[in-house]
């Protein structure tokens, strides 16, 4: 039956799975405590746990995680490398201190429920960094939206352009009319005027008859009357 301090360790690697990209298994018979000190701080400064457990330990943990089988990675004395977001980096630092202490071993690892062989392993160490991934992956997802942009700005310059054309030409055109319309505009022919109506020719009036003047009555010298009256004038013929 399990005590409860093994119930802890399988607990903590339970979380350690949950919480890795990559589970990278190790042989490290051979190694001094020092070295194992020493991998552990190259481990740390790239996210990664480096912790040697019991097989058994393991086997129920994984199986808890829902991993059903490991395969030959638990063949032996096992430490396993948990590494988080820099993979590349930590199973970079885990190869070459394989490589230089001629000791220690990879047996392989384990991403999701897939298991790697060494030579995987190793080739983890080609991939990219997350940060550069990311940033990959988002140049490659802003090309074609910036190369849209840039069209559609190319064809509002166009249009621009010809509508700024079109206005200084219609520009020019009213300037020369306004320079020739003082000589040489014709000035538009007055609508016509229904025609005056002929006034009838006047009526020739017939010469007037003459009449012949009457004769002036002679006269008679004034002759005082006796009685000084004067004398009665002769009505006319």
């Amino acid at each position: 039956m399990p005590t409860p301090r093994k119930k802890e360790l399988v607990r903590d690697l339970q979380k350690l799975m949950h919480n890795s990209e990559v589970l990278i298994f190790t042989d490290y018979r051979g190694l001094s405590v020092a070295d194992i000190t020493n991998l552990r701080r190259q481990l740390r400064d790239k996210g990664v746990e480096y912790h040697v457990s019991k097989n058994t330990l393991t086997t129920l943990a994984s199986s808890r995680s829902g991993i059903e089988s490991l395969g030959n990675l638990l063949d032996g004395p096992t430490a396993i490398a948990f590494v988080g977001g820099d993979i590349p980096g930590g199973t970079k630092v885990l190869t070459d201190f394989a490589r230089t202490s001629r000791v220690m071993q990879i047996r392989g690892g384990l991403v999701g429920h897939s298991v790697l062989s060494p030579d995987q392993v190793n080739d983890l160490t080609k991939i990219l960094p997350r940060e550069q991934y990311v940033a990959k992956v988002l140049g490659s997802l802003q090309s074609p939206i910036s190369g849209m942009v840039n069209s559609l700005a190319g064809i509002i310059r166009g249009f621009v352009n010809v509508l700024q054309a079109r206005a200084d030409q219609m520009k020019e055109q009213g300037g020369e009319a306004d320079t020739a319309s003082p000589a040489g505009t014709v000035e538009a022919e007055a609508p016509p005027t229904p025609e005056a109506s002929i006034a009838p020719e006047a009526q020739v009036i017939p010469e007037a008859q003459v009449i012949p003047e009457a004769p002036v009555a002679s006269i008679a010298p004034e002759t005082p009357s006796e009685d000084g009256a004067a004398p009665a004038e002769a009505p006319a013929t």
